[in-house]
């Protein structure tokens, strides 16, 4: 069971998530598509983690997936993963990609899952 200053801090943690990934949706970094359970994510933003944080920056994705879908009333399927696209725009860069690639279908449970 975890003890009050645990919660305290999950949760503050949780709203300090949800501020700052309010903040990507605004300026279009990230966007979310709950009717397909899809999130699409700018490549700067995408390549700019080490993999433990992009397992971290998943999570979020994943858990701000989840309000979106109980915001919008729609069917919330415990363990059912997201998929995430990355965008890499339409001209040539760095990474040699262009246009949106599907990257990985991500669960909060059982982590990543290649496409």
């Amino acid at each position: 069971m975890k003890t009050n200053e645990k919660l305290a801090k999950e949760l503050k943690d949780a709203v300090s998530n949800i501020h700052g990934m309010n903040y990507l949706i605004d300026k279009g970094i990230v966007m979310f598509k709950p009717e397909t359970r899809c999130v699409e994510v700018h490549y700067l933003l995408w390549h700019t983690f080490s993999k433990q944080g992009l397992v971290k920056f998943c999570h979020s994705l994943y858990f701000n997936m989840e309000m979106k879908l109980v915001a919008s009333k729609q069917p919330l399927i415990q363990g059912e993963p997201i998929t995430i696209w990355v965008n890499y725009g339409s001209v040539p860069n760095e990474y040699g990609k262009m246009g949106v690639v599907k990257m990985c279908r991500y669960n909060s449970v059982t982590g990543f899952e290649v496409v």
